[in-house]
Parts: structure tokens; sequence; C-alpha cells
């Protein structure tokens, strides 16, 4: 191949090519990155057993410098297929068929293994995420367990209809010896009649999601006459799609 046709097809190449992908070089550099692989494919025109090989490798190359979009490999094709034969001349006829099919052959393998490897790496990335995720997550319900067992203040988690789920040992401490079977009960047995009303309507509000939280000073009469008065602060809990999903209950004794 003459020096002359070599570098006017090189630039020819870059033109067709340079828009189709994100290269990192220089314009001139990729003329010349493409020169050199001319060469190879001028060496694989003229056959011998590594003219595969050679074919191959500019594929790959080209794959290799992040020429991945598919409408480089087409370009490239269609203009090698039409100036190859003239370039070199001594070529067997047909040969140019084999040497873009290994062309394209090598592009496609490289670039097969290039996505398996940026998919692997995705992966390995999503699947530490998930693990950090996880053991965070861990770490947070162990740092809330550890709270909610060993807090002074009475816990309740309670569903939007007050009925309560989950207490803490403190709670079953503020309200130990009343008579009312805490979970499974409800906040509105935990109060005297006289502050029923307002509590059924500040914790209405809460559970339709008018309010995120509310509190007030209650009284709670024990069976034996005594007065427990506790402060409650009740907190909205949403789920997800930021519908109300439970309420959180902190009872302070203020007796």
């Amino acid at each position: 191949m003459s020096g002359p046709h070599r570098a006017e097809l090189a630039k020819r190449w870059t033109r067709e090519i340079i828009n189709t992908s994100y290269v990192p070089m220089a314009r001139q550099d990729l003329e010349a990155f493409l020169a050199d692989r001319l060469d190879e494919l001028a060496t694989a025109m003229t056959g011998g057993d590594a003219s595969a090989d050679l074919a191959a490798g500019v594929g790959e190359r080209m794959v290799g410098i992040h020429l991945t979009n598919t409408t480089a490999v087409a370009r490239t094709l269609r203009l090698l297929a039409a100036e190859l034969p003239r370039l070199v001349a001594e070529a067997e006829p047909g040969r140019i068929n084999a040497v873009l099919g290994a062309l394209g052959a090598g592009y496609a393998r490289r670039l097969r293994e290039r996505t398996l490897a940026e998919q692997e790496v995705i992966k390995q990335a999503v699947l530490r995420a998930r693990d950090a995720a996880e053991e965070a997550l861990r770490a947070s319900e162990a740092r809330s367990r550890a709270v909610f067992v060993s807090s002074a203040l009475g816990i309740a988690i309670a569903g939007l209809d007050g009925t309560i789920d989950e207490v803490n040992p403190s709670m079953e401490q503020i309200f130990d010896g009343v008579g009312t079977q805490l979970v499974g009960g409800t906040l509105f047995d935990l109060v005297d009649e006289d502050w029923l009303a307002d509590l059924r309507t500040a914790d209405a509000e809460l559970a339709a999601g008018e309010t995120e939280r509310f509190q007030r000073d209650l009284r709670y009469t024990r069976p034996d006459g005594a007065h427990i008065w506790t402060q409650l602060s009740a907190s909205l809990v949403r789920d997800a799609r930021g519908e109300p999903g439970y309420q959180i209950l902190l009872y302070e004794d203020i007796t």
C-alpha cells in the first residue's frame, strides 16, 4: 500500500467514524492509529496463516479505543470494501470478503467480551450496594431495637386505628397493674373519659395524614382509684408511597 494512498484512506476512515463514538484521542492520533490498522489489513489481504488473526485484531482494537457504536463498524466495512481492493492490487480475488468478515467477527467478539465485563462490574457494584444497604439496615434496626428496649419512655407501635401492636418494657411499667392488656388494646383504653373525645379527634387527623404528630397530657384512672398522668407524643410513620402507615406513641409518666 503506497504511503499517500494509505494516509488519504486513514483520513477518510477517520472522518467516517470519529463522530460515532467517544474516542479518547485527538483526530491526528486517531488517523495514525487507523493508518497502522490499514497496514495490518494490507498484510492480511496478501494471504498467509495469520491473515484472519490480523484482520480480527483490527476489529478488536477498534473496540479497544471505544469505537463501540455499531455505526462505526458498519461504516468501516463499507469504506474498506470499496477501497482495499484498489490499495492492495496484488490481493487474491475474493480476499476482501474473508478479511472484512474476520474484522467484523473480531469486532463482535471483543464487543461482546467488553459488554459482559461491564455487566459483571455493574452486577458486582449492585451486589455490594445491596449488601451495604442490608448491613446498614441491620445496624439501624439493631440501634432502633436497643432504643426501643432501653428507653425510659413508654413506647408503643400502633396501627392507624389506634390498636397497639408492640410495647417496650417502660410502657408496661408505666401502666403496670391497670388491668388493661396493652398489646391488642388501643391507646383509647389508656385515657379517662374526659380526655377521650379530644384524643380521638387528634388521632383521627394523624391517621388521615392531616397532621404528622400531636402531643397531649392525659389522665388514666387505675382500677384501685389511683391516677396516672402521662404526656403522649404521637407521630405518624408513612410508607414508601408516602401514605400513612402506622403510628409511634411515646408515653412519659408525669404523674
